[in-house]
């Protein structure tokens, strides 16, 4: 007797799709991030070299750095590697074709 797949036709084996993703998905996080690091050293230079160009008194532009850039920079990494987090301990679940809480 011939045993066909116990999906229909049209649908998949979600042991299946959870298996191929987690062992797809392993290499994210060591991927992600140095990623993470770099984009935040490439952001870094481009706003020293567009202070550069735009503020000529580097008195003002050490100010600018010290008061609100820095932080801001600082922030927008804390966040990308808070959202990182989120993504690399959410993908332990089961795979879900939506997830609207990484948005």
């Amino acid at each position: 007797m011939n045993r066909s797949p116990v999906e229909l036709a049209g649908t998949y084996n979600p042991l299946l799709i959870r298996s191929l993703f987690w062992e797809q998905s392993s290499p994210w996080e060591t991927l992600a991030e140095p990623h993470v690091d770099a984009v935040a050293k490439f952001c870094n230079i481009f706003v020293n070299e567009m202070l550069d160009a735009v503020v000529p008194a580097s008195d003002i532009k050490n100010r600018l750095k010290s008061l609100k850039i820095r932080n801001m920079l600082d922030t927008s990494v804390d966040a990308s590697r808070r959202k990182l987090s989120r993504i690399i301990d959410g993908k332990k679940c089961h795979p879900m074709t939506c997830i609207t809480s990484l948005e």
